[in-house]
């Protein structure tokens, strides 16, 4: 399949489940995102990388689907100017594809796993060799840390518009994430995560409150490691 095949794809597919003009702008940017920001320079079998299906990385995880990283962005609603943390660098592509879209504001890229972190950083560097003036400057405020907010998280200061975790969680973590969320996210903030197998998960802050939202897709993802 070419880039161009997958991104139509992925706009048939979730265009569907765009309720309203705000969302169906939010998909183009997040369309746009992808056929700029090339999966191929995130995945070990080059000749996969149009595929829309998940393919391993090493350390047991997985660069996610497209349409279903296409889909969690499209939920999590990232504007220009934003301040969006991604728990999970994987690949480096997801967080590639936000600070893409949420320039001139800024992604911070947190993993708990160091090969992942450098390998993130390795596959950045690759594609920020490969873009012109104009799309490379949209990637400044990108950056990769080797770190874990759920340990810091009574101490944690910096707040931020979006929240992307790209592992599924299991119903016993989900207390953590609603805290996670009350604790780090800016009013009118969003969360979106998966469980390892069921819905995607949308938490929005509002007047101090969190409130829940789940999709009627169902999904599978690798663990979030604490």
């Amino acid at each position: 399949m070419s880039l161009e095949r997958l991104v139509k794809e992925i706009k048939n597919n979730l265009l569907p489940l765009a309720a309203n003009r705000n969302e169906i702008e939010t998909l183009d940017r997040i369309i746009t995102a992808i056929s700029i920001i090339d999966r191929k320079y995130f995945v070990k079998n080059k000749n996969d990388a149009y595929l829309d299906t998940a393919l391993p990385i090493g350390y047991s995880q997985t660069i996610s689907q497209p349409s279903t990283v296409a889909r969690m962005l499209m939920l999590v609603n990232p504007q220009p100017g934003n301040n969006l943390l991604e728990l999970g660098s994987g690949s480096g592509w997801n967080a590639s594809l936000a600070g893409y879209i949420v320039y001139p504001g800024k992604v911070t890229s947190m993993d708990i796993v160091p090969g992942l972190v450098e390998n993130a950083r390795k596959n950045f560097s690759e594609l920020k060799a490969n873009l012109n003036y104009e799309d490379l400057k949209r990637l400044d405020n990108i950056k990769f840390e080797e770190r874990n907010i759920l340990k810091e998280l009574t101490s944690w200061q910096e707040k931020y518009n979006r929240i992307i975790i790209t592992a599924g969680i299991t119903r016993e973590q989900e207390d953590l994430i609603h805290q996670l969320a009350n604790k780090v996210l800016t009013e009118k903030g969003i969360l979106v995560c998966p469980h390892i197998h069921g819905p995607l998960i949308k938490l929005k802050k509002e007047n101090k409150k969190i409130t829940k939202e789940t999709t009627l897709e169902q999904y599978v993802f690798v663990p979030l490691l604490e």
